[in-house]
């Protein structure tokens, strides 16, 4: 038999036990209430202009969206918040911004 020909049959697999035979979106296996769609359609809603412009240059490998690699970090973040806020680490009564503004002399 010539080199690279099988008589082998080979079938594609078939599993009559597998759950979906088309899988379904994400957005079908998200809850309608689930924090992620909160944070999707709050970020989506904001002014990403500048953010945008940073990554104009384009070439290399391609990559992942800025806007949801932001959408995975604030979600990563409220996630980490929640679970301390669950083993008593934190409250999530009041909340304090500082917005002090200290120049450092070392740019000058």
């Amino acid at each position: 038999m010539p080199r690279g020909i099988s008589d082998k049959v080979v079938y594609k697999p078939y599993d009559q036990t597998q759950q979906w035979l088309i899988h379904p979106s994400v957005d079908e296996l998200i809850p309608a209430n689930h924090l992620v769609r909160v944070v999707s359609r709050t970020i989506d809603e904001m002014d990403l202009t500048p953010l945008l412009r940073t990554y104009s240059k384009g070439g290399g490998a391609s990559r992942f969206h800025p806007i949801m690699m932001f959408k995975v970090f604030v979600y990563g973040y409220m996630t980490t918040v929640k679970l301390l806020a669950a083993k008593g680490y934190v409250k999530l009564e009041n909340y304090f911004v500082d917005g002090t503004k200290i120049e450092s002399a070392a740019n000058k």
